[in-house]
């Protein structure tokens, strides 16, 4: 399945695949995986952890450069039309933090215990932007108090020790918004953080891209965060995208079996038992010729197991990977 061309189109991942190290020789991890997010939209990816959501947002940032351990092997990442894959390490460096930037999800492993948060969001605005050192400190003072940051003039002399865990995901941000990126990818940014800090995040945030309208890729597993922040969301199982759409209709109203079995694993304010989906996803590696979900779904019939499952468009213009798609009546949530 192609990404359709748009002028409102901020990013076009088409066909992108990554591979990684196993014992056993080269594994794929992120096999075609496609999506495009425009302008001002926050784009959920969803998923069972190692499903391959962060090392798709890694590939595109370029993280992800051919060593023992991994590499690109195929597929485009364009940044307006720019191919970032494409790109030399120094070109590519022109970019990051500029037109792309990213917030991972454990600030004390992002930033530098050595340097005040002001040295750290002034670095990016004088390297991209040749700001004076001055300039780069009034710049990333402003920058902390857009985020939330009270009495910043003094507290950009702090060190990130000196911020609680909310705070310093408060400065994340700021570090990524120095160059006012077209791009921001948030790894997994609120999990870490207790549910009222975790609900400011997310209004911070949703207020950020209305101010900026820069476009967002929100990595989470927490189903109860996409449908508070996001606009559309993509499901991913096994590496691949199984299905993506409106985050309305696909959680009201799945198309695929794995995406209506994470609805079910949500807790609900009745009384019935936990629910959750059998089994484990597979191994890298090990995956199955036909449908990947196939071991784990309660649907499954002989077919899924005989051909590899394209990606394909419905009438509704949802994206499913499912066999079965047409037959099913999935149940979603409210």
């Amino acid at each position: 399945m192609t990404v359709q061309d748009s002028a409102t189109t901020a990013l076009r991942v088409k066909e992108l695949c990554v591979d990684v190290a196993t014992p056993e020789g080269w594994a794929t991890v992120v096999e075609d995986v496609s999506l495009a997010v425009d302008v001002g939209e926050i784009h959920g990816l969803v998923g069972e952890s190692g499903s391959g959501k962060s090392l798709t947002a890694m590939a595109i940032m370029g993280l992800i450069t051919h060593s023992q351990s991994a590499r690109v092997t195929g597929g485009e990442v364009l940044l307006g039309d720019v191919d970032l894959l494409k790109l030399s390490n120094r070109d590519l460096r022109r970019h990051q933090g500029k037109d792309l930037a990213m917030v991972f999800q454990e600030p004390m492993t992002s930033l530098n215990p050595a340097f005040t948060v002001a040295d750290q969001i002034g670095e990016s605005i004088r390297y991209h932007l040749g700001a004076s050192r001055k300039e780069a400190r009034e710049r990333s003072i402003e920058l902390l108090e857009e985020v939330g940051i009270a009495d910043a003039r003094r507290r950009c002399n702090d060190y990130p020790h000196q911020f609680s865990g909310g705070m310093r995901q408060r400065v994340m941000l700021a570090v990524a918004l120095a160059c006012e990126p077209r791009l921001l990818i948030a790894d997994e940014p609120t999990t870490a953080l207790d549910v009222t800090v975790q609900a400011q995040m997310l209004e911070l945030i949703r207020s950020l891209v209305e101010r900026h309208g820069m476009a967002v890729i929100f990595i989470t597993h927490d189903l109860g965060v996409i449908a508070e922040i996001c606009d559309r969301t993509t499901v991913f199982y096994a590496g691949q995208v199984i299905e993506s759409g409106l985050v309305g209709e696909v959680i009201k109203g799945p198309r695929h079996p794995y995406t209506e079995g994470l609805l079910r694993s949500v807790p609900a304010d009745d009384d019935l038992p936990l629910w959750w989906i059998d089994g484990s996803p597979p191994l890298p590696g090990q995956v199955s010729s036909g449908c990947r979900f196939s071991p784990r779904c309660e649907y499954s019939k002989n077919e899924c197991d005989t051909h590899a499952v394209p990606l394909r468009l419905s009438a509704d213009g949802r994206a499913i990977r499912c066999a079965l798609a047409d037959d099913l009546s999935l149940n979603g949530r409210d």
